[in-house]
C-alpha cells in the first residue's frame, strides 16, 4: 500500500513540474511573438516617416506652374 502511494504521489507532483513547464514555454512563446509584431510596428512605422520625409522635401520642387501673388477673399 505504501508503494502505491509513493507512485501516484510521484505522478502528482511530476504532472504539476509538467503543467509548470508547459505554462512556462506558453507564456515565452506569447512574449516572444508580441515582441516580433512590435518590433514589425516600429520598423514600418519607421519606413513611413522616411516616406513622408521625403514627400515633404520635394513638395513643389521643380513647378513651373504660376506662384501665388496676391491672395485676398475674391481671388
Amino acid at each position: 500500500m505504501q508503494n502505491l502511494l509513493d507512485i501516484v504521489g510521484s505522478f502528482l507532483i511530476g504532472g504539476i513540474l509538467l503543467l509548470m513547464v508547459l505554462n512556462f514555454n506558453l507564456y515565452t512563446m506569447s512574449t516572444s511573438i508580441s515582441s516580433d509584431k512590435e518590433l514589425i510596428m516600429h520598423q514600418n512605422a519607421k519606413t513611413l516617416a522616411e516616406i513622408l520625409s521625403y514627400d515633404l522635401r520635394k513638395i513643389g520642387y521643380n513647378y513651373t506652374g504660376t506662384s501665388i501673388i496676391t491672395a485676398d477673399s475674391n481671388k
